[in-house]
Order: structure tokens, then C-alpha cells, then sequence
């Protein structure tokens, strides 16, 4: 069958795909309102003109086409114009000193080794708004009693999210400010108190409740350390007791998307009961009955997750499945999902840049159509090994969809996936109905002893696949650096081959051809850049580990020239660098900020730390950089005095008024200048 009419059958897919390019160019590119209000209002001309055409019959056909590309010109506009108003809205100025607020904690407290991280909606009286900040307070008997809904009074400084500003590292700022989080602040235990405890009523409160009570009920049945920290994160997504080993042996062999409570959760619920209450189908109210189950049940689990936003998220959007399967229409079911992802949208662009809800929605969809073909390749007889088969087919339909997003975020392929899934989503199944088993018999002490014994015979058989799959040789593989441009053609490329197998049209093999040039295109034109390039790099790090360092790249070749003592701080930066260039390993040479003046090819440098053992002297030397790294207050009037530059670099350590002061004094001398503590990393072509 054609897979053109199942296309037209699903509006929302053309809608939604414009709205997200529009919110996607709207974060990548440096548009303003204005742009967005301009093509809003050129696509509403459009649409205005199309039907001015349509009632002249023999000018509809030919013209037909303008209707539909405004559409999508509407949709985009909405997007960027969404995207626009959410960041400006999220654009507030922070005060310079310290302030007093009241904060009411917004999610569940997250207690780490030194503190309590609460993330808190603060409110700003001056402007009427409110501040979404992650607040971490010092620990200590108080801090542990907070919960949710909690009105503390702060004295902080909030400072907004700053990353170290280094080439390809994690953009911590970008990540929680997509999360609506403006500030952060860490807060002495003298600089806090609690002044109202939340009584009114609250779902979310309830729910979080639940879900610690179930954790607690973990506890009391003796399910504890890393038993406890794989079960609390299978079943409501609690991973502050995973070990730091645990989850890295879960991310080797494919089975991280497991602890991290998501739409495949909530998927897995979804089919394997689904599957249990399959006998109800026989009837168009057996049907509408068992969708109403489904519904019931997917929001009982939401319940005791927490309600996390991911999981609601998912749960709106398999309810819209069932909702689909009641009316009986398989195009139902697909559109379904891309109405709740374009409500999201519309409520929060920002969703988009969720990892979480990417995952979600690949998962989801790929599910859809992979999993009924995938399951049709093999139809056991025994009910058993049929429901394994099932969740198997279920594991690899996802994995489909979301490979491409996992190695971009991740930068890791586990070899053995489908080995681990086999293991792991099974048990994930018996494990998650199993806890709910407990939460409702738990008061009967015998009953609870033998499911927590299931519970845990659950965890030892994963933990053993777990640990068999990470030791089997070439697991993973590594440092898989794959660039945005090759998203949109990898998902292109996988809709084309579909569309190709139903429809044997020639134009989407051509297509898949065509793309197929492309990228290996751009990929030997980016490596004919990056054998071109020369460039010098001194990475920035945390004022307290202040390293002079230069990190020469020459085409492939790349070589660190630091102190030995600070080579381990460093290395991070250089791999990530050497590996999203695929350059050779880095080499590294010891050097000494003592010997102070440098060359490199045709660039000279100058280290002025010490200016104590240097005497003025009548020329100045000519030198290219500069780089100070004095503590102490200097001024450039001093360094000129002994050397000429034409650029200077500012080390991490010098901030606050020394720095204000020294750049000053550049921009009366006119000479360029770059802050490491202000803008990171600076990079400089040879």
C-alpha cells in the first residue's frame, strides 16, 4: 500500500515538522522578532491569495502549491516567534549583590555529598516575574528536611549559569536555561531558613510522596546499595544511589536508556499490558474497556514516578494512542503523536532541546511502525517465550529511532545492544510490576519478603548480564563525534528507505543516493579543512587551577605544551578537541611559565608572571601575545614596559575589578586583548 495516503491522513506531522524547523533556525540563528512577523505575515498573504486563486478553476491546479507552502511558512513563523518570546522571557537581568528572596522549592531535593540541591522558583517583585534557580544549601540536619513545595527565605547572590568556555565541551548555561533555569547559587547554612511548610493540596506533592514511599519501602524489605540504586532508578527513575561503575557499565552495553524513567517506560507498560489484556479485544467494548485500563494505568505509574516532566510528557502521549485505538484508525494512532508533541511545543519551545523528549518521541514512533513488522519475523507458540519475543522487538524498534540521537549526545555505540536488551527490558517489565506489587502489599510483611526476593533476583540476573556484556571483547565504541549537519540527513535518509520499501518508487532511492553524496561530500570537505588547519589553542579552567597553556594544531598532528603538574587538568579539553577534529593523539611537552618568552612557527609569545626579576628597558620588545597570569594588581603600563604586544590573554584568575581595570587600559592603548575568565577558551590561527 501507497504510504502517500497515510501521509495526508496525518496533518499534524507537516504542522509539527514546520513548527520544530522554526524553532530549530530560531535557536541557531540570530533572528529577530521582526523576521518572524514578517514571514507570519507573508504566509497569511499566501494563504489569502491561494483562495482568491482557488475560486478561478483554471488557475487553482497550477497554483495549488501556494496554499500549502504557506501553511508551513504560518507553522515556521509560529515556531521562531515561540522560541523568540521564551528566551526573552527567560532574559532577566540578576542583581550584582546579594539579595533577600523567597523561594519555593519546585522539585524534589536531590541531597549530594556536600549539599542539597533545590531547584526553586524565586519570585522578583521589581519586574513581576519569577526566577526558576538551582539553589544548593550546605548540608546539615536542616537542609535534608526540605521537601517540595517548601517557602524558604535565601540571602544570595545569584549568578547566572557560566561554562568554561572551552571548543565542543557540554554547554551546561544553554542545557538549564532550555530547562527554564536562569540562576544558581550555593548557600551557607547561616543564610537560609524555612518559613512555611506547603499545605495546600497538591498532586505533585502526593506523588513525590509516593514515590519515596516506595523508595523507603525498598529499604525496609533490605533491598539496599546496588541492589536499591538499580531498582529505584528502573522503576520511578531515582539515580542518585547508582554508582559511578554501575552506570557506566550500563552505558557501555546499551542499557542506559533503562534508568532513566522516559516514554520507553511508559511504552513497556503500555504494550506488555496491552499484550495481558489482549483477550479483551474482541469486542468494540472490550476495546474502549481496555484502552480505558491502559490509561488508568499509565498515569498510576506516572503517579508514583513523581509525575517527572518526562514521564508526564509520555503519558500524554500514549493516552492520545489509546484514545487513537478506540476510534480505530492506524493513521489515528501516528497522528496522535505528533498532536502531543505540538501542543508541548506550543506550551514550552524550549522542550525541543530536551534530550528526554527527543528520546521520547523516536522512541515512540519508531516503536510504532518497526515493532508489528519487526514481532511478524518470528511468531512462537509458547505465550511465554511470545511475550519475550515481544519486548524484544520492542527493544530493537526503538533502538532503530533513537541511534542516531544516542551516538550524538553520547558518543558511544554499544556493540552488544541488542544481547543487553534481550536481558535487560524483560526484567525492566517484571521488575516495574513487581514494585508496584510491593507498594500495595507491602503491610503484609510475608507477602513483601517474596516479592523483594523477586525484586532482587530480578536485579542479579541484569547485573550479571550486565557485567557478562561489558567484558566481551570490542562491547563499545568509543569517541563517536557526529556533527549536527549529519542529523537531519541520517533521519531524511531512514524516511526515504521506508518510503522506498513500501512504495518501490524510484525518486526516494534517488533521494537516499543523493544524500548519500552529500554527506561523504562535506565529510572530505571538512577533512580537507582540518588537514588545512593551523591554529593555536590556550584553554581556560577554574580560577582556583589557573595553567598557562598552548594547545598547537598543525592538520593532523596537535601537540600540548604545558606544565606536567597541571597535564591531567587538561587533558579533557585536548581529547575532546583531538577526537571532534579526528586528529592523531595529542603529544605533550613539559614547559615552564618561568621561561617566559616563546615561539611558535612565525608567533611569538611573552608569559608575564614575575615582574619582580624584569628591569624596565629603553625599546620594548615586539611580540605577538602576551599572557598574564599575575595575581597580584599590575597594570598594562608595566607590561609594555617591557615587551610590545599586539594581543594580550587574561588569565582565569584575574576577574572582578583587576580585570575592568586592565581592559581599560587596552582600549587606551588600542591593543586587543581577550579574557579567559570572561569569554574561555581563546583560539588563534598560526
Amino acid at each position: 500500500m501507497s504510504s502517500t495516503p497515510l501521509f495526508h491522513q496525518i496533518p499534524f506531522f507537516r504542522l509539527t515538522s514546520a513548527l520544530v524547523i522554526g524553532i530549530f533556525i530560531s535557536s541557531v540563528v540570530p533572528l529577530s522578532l521582526t523576521i518572524g512577523y514578517i514571514l507570519l505575515f507573508l504566509s497569511i498573504i499566501g494563504v489569502i491569495i491561494s483562495n482568491v486563486i482557488d475560486k478561478r478553476k483554471t488557475l487553482s491546479y497550477s497554483f495549488r502549491w501556494i496554499y500549502g507552502v504557506s501553511i508551513i511558512g504560518i507553522f515556521m513563523s509560529l515556531g521562531m516567534l515561540l522560541y523568540q518570546h521564551k528566551i526573552q522571557e527567560l532574559s532577566l537581568e540578576l542583581p550584582d549583590n546579594k539579595k533577600t528572596f523567597i523561594a519555593t522549592i519546585s522539585e524534589s531535593p536531590i541531597e549530594k555529598p556536600k549539599s542539597v540541591m533545590t531547584v526553586v522558583t524565586i519570585a522578583v517583585p521589581e519586574i513581576n516575574k519569577t526566577h526558576r534557580a538551582i539553589l544548593y544549601l550546605e548540608k546539615d540536619s536542616a537542609s535534608k528536611t526540605v521537601q517540595y513545595g517548601d517557602y524558604l527565605l535565601v540571602n544570595t547572590l545569584l549568578q547566572k549559569p557560566r561554562n568554561t568556555g572551552n571548543p565542543y565541551e557540554f554547554d551546561y548555561s544553554t542545557f538549564l536555561l532550555h530547562k527554564g533555569i536562569t540562576a544558581t547559587s550555593y548557600i551557607n547554612k547561616g543564610s537560609w531558613k524555612q518559613i512555611k511548610k506547603t499545605s495546600s493540596f497538591s498532586v505533585t506533592k502526593h506523588a513525590i510522596n509516593t514515590r519515596n514511599k516506595l523508595l523507603n519501602i525498598y529499604k525496609k524489605y533490605g533491598i539496599t546499595d546496588n541492589e536499591f540504586g538499580i531498582v529505584a532508578a528502573l522503576t520511578v527513575g531515582y539515580k542518585e544511589g547508582l554508582s559511578k561503575e554501575t552506570k557506566q557499565s550500563f552505558s557501555i552495553t546499551g542499557g542506559s536508556h533503562v534508568l532513566a524513567v522516559s516514554g520507553l517506560h511508559v511504552g513497556i507498560i503500555y504494550l506488555a499490558l496491552g499484550f495481558m489484556l489482549g483477550f479483551m479485544a474482541k469486542s468494540k467494548q472490550g476495546i474502549v474497556g481496555k484502552q480505558i485500563i491502559l490509561i488508568a494505568s499509565i498515569w498510576a505509574y506516572a503517579f508514583i514516578c513523581g509525575l517527572p516532566p518526562s514521564v508526564v510528557r509520555a503519558s500524554i502521549m500514549i493516552s492520545l494512542i489509546c484514545i487513537s485505538e478506540i476510534l480505530n484508525r492506524k493513521s489515528a494512532t501516528y497522528n496522535a503523536v505528533f498532536v502531543s508533541g505540538f501542543c508541548m511545543l506550543i506550551y514550552n519551545p524550549l522542550y525541543l532541546f530536551d534530550v528526554g523528549f527527543q528520546l521520547s518521541y523516536m522512541a515512540v514512533l519508531s516503536i510504532l511502525y518497526f515493532q508489528p513488522r519487526i514481532n511478524n519475523i518470528f511468531s512462537p507458540n509458547h505465550i511465554v517465550i511470545k511475550w519475550l519475543w515481544s519486548l524484544t522487538a520492542v527493544s530493537i524498534a526503538a533502538q532503530i529511532g533513537t541511534a542516531p540521537i544516542s551516538l550524538y549526545y553520547f558518543h558511544n555505540f554499544p556493540t552488544y545492544f541488542l544481547l543487553t536488551n534481550i536481558i535487560v527490558i524483560p526484567a525492566a517489565t517484571i521488575i516495574i510490576y513487581l514494585s508496584i506489587v510491593l507498594l500495595l502489599l507491602s503491610s503484609w510483611v510475608k507477602i513483601g519478603l517474596i516479592v523483594a526476593w523477586l525484586l532482587k533476583s530480578c536485579v542479579q540476573i541484569i547485573s550479571i548480564g550486565i557485567h557478562f556484556i561489558e567484558h566481551l571483547p570490542g562491547a563499545s565504541i568509543p569517541d563517536i563525534w557526529i556533527p549536527i549537519w549529519f542529523m537531519p540527513i541520517v533521519f531524511l535518509s531512514l524516511v526515504s528507505t521506508i518510503l522506498f520499501i513500501r512504495t518501490q518508487r524510484s525518486r526516494y532511492f534517488f533521494l537516499i543516493f543523493y544524500l548519500s553524496i552529500l554527506s561523504i561530500s562535506i565529510a572530505i570537505w571538512n577533512r580537507f579543512q582540518t588537514l588545512q588547519n593551523k591554529e593555536l589553542i590556550v584553554y581556560a579552567n577554574n580560577p582556583s587551577e589557573t595553567n598557562f597553556n598552548i594547545h598547537i594544531i598543525s592538520g593532523e598532528s596537535n601537540t600540548l605544551l604545558a606544565d606536567t603538574i597541571y597535564k591531567a587538568n587538561l587533558e579533557q579539553y585536548v581529547n575532546t578537541v583531538t577526537h571532534k577534529k579526528h586528529l592523531n593523539p595529542a603529544r605533550f611537552e613539559h614547559i615552564d611559565m618561568k621561561n617566559s618568552f616563546g615561539c611558535i612557527d612565525t608567533l611569538t609569545y611573552f608569559v608575564y608572571t614575575n615582574p619582580t626579576k624584569w628591569k624596565p628597558i629603553d625599546i620594548s620588545i615586539p611580540v605577538d601575545i602576551v599572557f598574564v597570569y599575575e595575581k597580584r594588581m599590575c597594570h598594562v603600563t608595566e607590561i609594555t614596559s617591557h615587551v610590545s604586544p599586539t594581543y594580550i590573554v587574561f588569565g582565569e584568575n584575574i576577574n572582578g575589578k583587576q580585570l575592568q581595570i586592565l581592559k581599560e587600559e587596552c582600549e587606551k592603548k588600542s591593543i586587543n586583548y581577550h579574557s579567559l575568565y570572561e569569554k574561555g577558551a581563546v583560539i588563534l590561527p598560526l
